[in-house]
């Protein structure tokens, strides 16, 4: 798993086979770039367990920062199930 343009000089941050890469970066970003065809239940699942660790690590920040903005790249998956569209 590599990232893909425009975040392929950045280094990765998290690297979860279950969806693909994310980077956190002050104050309060967070980017995820799925890299699985369909989105699924165990993507968005996996996908939210990454948001969750990020707003437990990084809660100073984000206190001074009013919240986190989230940034998805999901522009290689292709197709989703309608139970991971409803979970996320």
């Amino acid at each position: 798993m590599k990232p893909l343009p425009p975040f392929q000089t950045w280094p990765v941050h998290l690297r979860d086979p279950r969806f693909g890469l994310a980077w956190y970066t002050r104050p309060g970003v967070f980017v995820n770039q799925i890299q699985k065809k369909r989105g699924t239940v165990e993507v968005a699942s996996a996908l939210h367990d990454a948001i969750d660790h990020v707003l437990e690590w990084q809660a100073e920040d984000l206190r001074e920062h009013g919240g986190l903005l989230i940034i998805h790249d999901w522009r290689e998956m292709r197709s989703y199930d309608s139970e991971a569209r409803s979970l996320y």
